[in-house]
């Protein structure tokens, strides 16, 4: 207890000594700030969070928010000068270094006082605050030269949205604003906020471009905001009338009065497909080919390539150099000639170029055709020009998944456009092993399971046998086939080798869904075991046992995503649902074709049992922004595979587990559960049902060093009875009281690209400890388990 209080007393006179020290160079009128804080005192609002941001000057920043460390560079290391003429008398190299990292106090200002005020004023007005008041209270210490400055806000009542009006001049336009009028964001009964009208402005301007109409300035719409001095029922509400305005009061220039009648179509396109901006276009001899689709499609696209990046010959003739087919290109452009110009057909091809993963940056512009313009009809027609600079096409990766229970390593190998159609090429391979702590007077670090692996995948930017499907509106796709074998060795017991197949769609139909759906799955399990592993594992069940068998898994798969970020921004959460069936369709062939009237569960395929279930698995998760350095997230996830037809038991592979450094943090990797069930020996355990929930709250404490505080709560279960495991199986009338709980914190480093995190948790309730002791009534240091991992755990 001396040692922290010593630590205490030690930290409060250093921060005493940096914080006069930081000061004693100013005059005698002048005072260091140190904080400014924005308190709304009447009401709560979550719109009004970031006010403090508007708030000048900023004040110096202080190393982990507590000491302003630069600032005590600046003010300690500064020359020697005569104090009557106010000349540098000495000066070295290093306080000049100092200073250079360092930073001068940021000084109380009463004219930035001032303008905080204004600035907190207009943006109040803008979320609809127009009665608002701010008074600023300075609070000084004067022995120190230091200040603080708090802005209290009376934000008072908002004004509502009582009546939206239009006022549409431009007969072509009104029309099509009026029957638009269902996605605007101004809403009759919300709080008037100025952000919607610059929003509802961009949406009224794009929906007419959107019909064909290309030259539509931005000055046509503006509003007339009519704030109405009555009030309500109650005589609390104060309401504000909206009146949009479409009209040419604020065109001068006729020609575009007159170009803005017109509406225009795309033309033909022209692709730059190696651009690159430090050549000079109009110079450089190109090499341009004209493709055309079909007859169905009069466009022609016309592929340009300069000389210079063309592939030669050993004489010195040229060989023309084709960076892709011209069809993968043309598939996912969307500007066809005679389709109505629409911005939304700009942003879709956009999309659709951005999926095939092959160019670093995309650039799309229309130009006129100026001798194809209509005066009659009033019709022009628009050149698209397609300028893409590639990514680099050959890329190799290394990563590393290192945890305190397990530790993988991949090398990987990519080619983003194998055969001139954009096919995504990889081919990776990894090895990992699971470190695990054996607890005796000390503790020591062992592995004993071990894992390798590779896999070969092939991505096509289409779906297979779905061609008409992939016309559908902003519908993003791809197929996949893959192929990949995974090997593990569980110490001394048993290695096991998989050998996987499968054939993939992906599609996304918007930015917040996407749907996975596999067909065909196969794996096939081959296990070698040790000698002596039968006899360890004959003191279990059968069902037990038969998880170490060799199968065959024929597996249908459908995974759906689902992320959405809530209209307030400070709210998201995100859905996974995953499906899979496995040997139904194979017991179906079986009995339709098979005359043999042997039982289910003797029936072979290739030689081999194969594996019949049904399994779900939902994760849900939910985040929540406190402010711009704090968070709130939360996870819930239900699991749970059911045996059917030719299996009594789940396969190992399919099984469900928990503990480690992403899941119930106070257990090792697989080793929590299942059930209530006791056993003093140390095995893998795994279940038929899962069930998980976590709840961390995330904080920050200087720029990138960041902690977390959590909870976790959850269990696996047997999805039926074992004799000889007892309580391991689900039952609704107990699992409540089979939940392990556990707590802890951590620091976590974040750089951006990647995370670090060390954790500290501990048990609170373990369901697998005899009756009577599974309530942790003490902290016992030999039960803290302390996971390190690379990125969040959800």
């Amino acid at each position: 207890m001396k040692k922290y209080i010593s630590l205490f007393i030690i930290s409060t006179v250093l921060l005493f000594f940096v914080s006069c020290n930081s000061t004693r160079h100013l005059g005698s009128n002048q005072y260091m700030l140190t904080k400014n804080v924005v308190k709304v005192t009447d009401l709560r609002d979550d719109r009004l969070d970031d006010l403090y941001y508007l708030v000048r000057p900023v004040p110096n920043k202080k190393f982990i928010d507590v000491f302003p460390f630069k600032t005590w560079l600046y003010s300690t290391f500064q020359p020697t000068v005569d104090t009557l003429t106010g000349e540098v008398i000495k000066d070295t190299k290093f306080k000049k270094w100092a200073r250079g990292y360092g930073e001068a106090p940021v000084l109380l200002d009463s004219a930035q006082i001032s303008y905080s005020v204004e600035q907190l004023k207009i943006e109040l007005r803008n979320k609809g605050y127009f009665n608002a008041e701010v008074t600023p209270e300075v609070h000084y210490r004067k022995k120190n030269k230091l200040a603080s400055v708090t802005y209290y806000v009376q934000a008072n009542s908002p004004y509502y949205v009582q009546n939206i009006k239009y006022d549409i001049d431009i007969l072509r336009y009104r029309r099509l604003i009026l029957q638009d009028t269902n996605n605007s964001e101004l809403k009759s009964g919300n709080i008037y906020d100025a952000t919607q009208l610059l929003r509802e402005k961009d949406r009224i301007i794009n929906s007419i471009r959107d019909k064909g109409y290309y030259h539509v300035p931005n000055n046509i719409v503006y509003f007339i905001i009519d704030t109405i001095q009555k009030e309500n029922a109650n005589n609390a509400k104060k309401l504000v009338d909206i009146e949009i305005k479409v009209d040419l009061s604020r065109i001068t220039d006729t020609t575009i009065f007159e170009k803005m009648m017109y509406r225009y179509k795309f033309n033909n396109i022209y692709i730059y497909t190696n651009y690159d901006p430090s050549l000079n276009y109009a110079t450089e001899p190109m090499d341009t080919i004209t493709f055309i689709r079909s007859k169905k499609d009069p466009t022609r696209y016309f592929f340009i390539t300069p000389q210079s990046v063309r592939k030669t010959k050993k004489n010195g003739d040229y060989k023309f150099f084709r960076d892709y087919r011209y069809r993968t290109l043309s598939d996912v452009m969307y500007t066809k000639k005679e389709v109505s110009y629409a911005r939304s057909n700009i942003s879709r091809s956009y999309k659709r170029l951005n999926d095939l993963r092959n160019f670093r940056t995309i650039n799309i512009e229309c130009e006129e055709v100026k001798s194809k313009l209509d005066t009659v009809a009033k019709i022009g027609y628009l050149n698209s020009i397609y300028r893409l600079s590639r990514n680099k096409i050959h890329s190799f990766a290394a990563e590393a998944d290192v945890r305190s229970d397990k530790t993988n390593i991949m090398l990987s190998y990519s080619n983003k456009n194998i055969f001139k159609g954009a096919e995504y090429f990889n081919i990776n391979g990894y090895f990992g092993m699971d470190i695990l702590f054996k607890k005796t007077n000390k503790f020591i670090i062992y592995s004993n399971n071990a894992e390798a692996g590779g896999e070969i995948s092939l991505d096509f930017p289409r779906l297979f046998i779905f061609r008409k499907t992939q016309n559908i509106e902003s519908l993003r796709y791809n197929t996949q086939i893959r192929v990949g074998t995974h090997w593990q060795r569980a110490a001394s017991l048993y290695q096991r080798l998989i050998l996987n197949s499968a054939f993939v769609y992906n599609w996304t139909p918007t930015y917040q869904i996407n749907h996975s759906l596999a067909p065909i799955d196969i794996s096939i399990v081959k296990i070698d075991k040790y000698k002596g592993f039968d006899e360890l594992i004959s003191r279990y069940s059968t069902a037990f046992r038969k998880k170490y068998e060799e199968n065959v898994l024929v597996t249908f798969k459908y995974i759906f995503n689902y992320n959405v970020a809530l209209p307030d921004k400070r709210n998201s959460f995100s859905l996974r649902i995953r499906l899979e069936s496995s040997g139904l369709t194979v017991c179906a062939v079986n009995a339709l074709l098979s005359k043999s009237t042997k039982p289910l569960n003797s029936w072979k395929f290739f030689g081999l049992n194969y594996a019949t279930y049904e399994m779900t698995d939902i994760d849900l998760r939910y985040y929540h922004k406190v402010n711009k350095k704090n968070s709130l997230a939360a996870r819930f996830n239900f699991g749970v595979g059911i045996p059917l037809f030719n299996s009594t038991v789940m396969p190992f592979e399919k099984s469900f587990y928990l503990g480690g450094a992403n899941s119930m943090r106070a257990w090792q990797f697989r080793t929590l559960g299942p059930g209530s069930y006791y056993s003093s020996e140390r095995n893998e355990r795994s279940g038929d049902v899962k069930l998980e929930m976590n709840l961390e709250y995330r904080g920050t404490i200087y720029k990138f060093i960041k902690y977390g505080v959590f909870a976790d709560v959850g269990n696996i279960w047997l999805i039926k009875r074992d004799v000889n495991m007892k309580n391991a199986e689900f039952q609704f009338n107990r699992f409540y009281k089979e939940l392990a709980c556990a707590a802890g914190a951590g620091l976590r480093l974040d750089f951006n690209f990647f995370i670090i995190r060390l954790d500290i948790a501990f048990p609170i309730y373990d369901p697998n400890d005899p009756e009577g002791e599974r309530w942790v009534n003490k902290l016992d240091l030999k039960k803290l388990y302390i996971p390190l991992a690379i990125g969040y755990a959800f």
